[in-house]
């Protein structure tokens, strides 16, 4: 699996962070995922991302300030088939959980894992952004 994230630029100049996330099946054979807590979610539910005021590595990271949801244990109906050479999808507005200040630069990785049908973690690689902040967000 490929998972790929990029940014809304029209979002980011009007001072919000809009993830854009493409996960490709670059495997030979189907999967079921659980978008629950993975850039296919819909929304934003969970500190899925580590997010440091700075390009470098050991920065401190942004503490998660969105919404989390606790679940009841997910059924036939809660997967997503990807199957093989198949492309998800989805955007999340990062501003919903995460509190970005102007003119600052930023490193972005997904931390989360993805789960299959029968309970493994998927082996996915993943890009990390960096990104910088226009006068359009708020002066921290």
């Amino acid at each position: 699996m490929q998972l790929t994230l990029s940014l809304n630029l029209a979002e980011l100049e009007a001072g919000q962070v809009v993830l854009e996330a493409e996960l490709k099946n670059n495997g030979q054979e189907s999967v079921e995922l659980l978008p629950w807590n993975t850039p296919m979610e819909a929304t934003l539910l969970g500190d899925l991302y580590r997010i440091t005021h700075d390009a470098a590595v050991d920065a401190q990271a942004l503490p998660y300030l969105g919404r989390m949801v606790k679940r009841a244990a997910p059924e036939v109906d809660d997967y997503v088939v990807l199957k093989a050479g198949e492309v998800l999808r989805n955007t999340q507005r990062l501003s919903e959980g995460y509190s970005f200040c102007a003119n600052r630069a930023y490193r972005l990785e997904y931390i989360g894992v993805f789960v299959s049908r029968d309970n493994n973690v998927v082996p996915t690689r993943n890009n990390i952004l960096n990104f910088t902040t226009g006068p359009s967000f708020p002066q921290c």
